[in-house]
């Protein structure tokens, strides 16, 4: 019953391709966009996580520079009809500092929890050095895992603006991407 839950958690999205695994967590790349660059779907089956607790985590942007190495600074700046805006700053060297505020919500769908995200339409100016990504949007989806546990879609359509490398993109896409998810699964299990 276990690798049919598991199996059917981790099918690809269809025109999709599979990528690399790690963290209990397998990549799927989407078809290149006009900039170039695909965006992600990353599903995982984490057995050991407590939905109820990770709905929280990440309803709580304001505390993602404390999970996740790849955010220096995440700070909401206002809130409108349930809507968060927040100020992050994204560093992932080589490339230069992403700087952006996002809308970020909550909702709830079929049995499952969605935190979502997008690049607000209004940014302010980013700070010396740092760029204003051309794009940023995504959403977590949760599910809970009759076995136990929970499915977790983590899906991103990112452009990161400036001039970045094909292979800085490739390397995100293939491993840096698990890397952020692992960040997660370590807080988790960590508190």
């Amino acid at each position: 019953m276990i690798l049919l839950l598991t199996a059917l958690a981790s099918s690809a999205p269809v025109g999709w391709e599979k990528g690399k695994s790690a963290h209990d967590c397998t990549v799927y790349v989407g078809p290149e966009g006009a900039a170039g660059i695909a965006p992600l779907s990353v599903e995982c089956v984490w057995p050991e996580a407590d939905f109820v607790e990770l709905d929280d985590i990440l309803g709580r942007p304001g505390d993602h520079d404390d999970v996740f190495t790849l955010i220096v600074s995440s700070t909401v700046v206002s809130e409108a009809d349930g809507v968060l805006y927040v100020k992050q700053v994204h560093n992932s060297p080589p490339l230069d500092k992403r700087e952006l505020v996002q809308q970020m919500g909550r909702t709830e769908e079929g049995g499952a929890v969605i935190h979502w995200w997008k690049k607000a339409a209004t940014q302010p100016a980013v700070a010396s050095g740092h760029v204003n990504p051309d794009k940023n949007a995504g959403r977590w989806i949760l599910k809970e895992n009759p076995a136990g546990g929970v499915f977790l879609t983590y899906e991103l359509d990112y452009e990161p603006g400036g001039s970045v490398p094909a292979f800085v993109i490739r390397a995100f896409q293939g491993g840096g991407v698990l890397d952020f998810l692992g960040d997660l699964r370590a807080y988790v299990a960590a508190n």
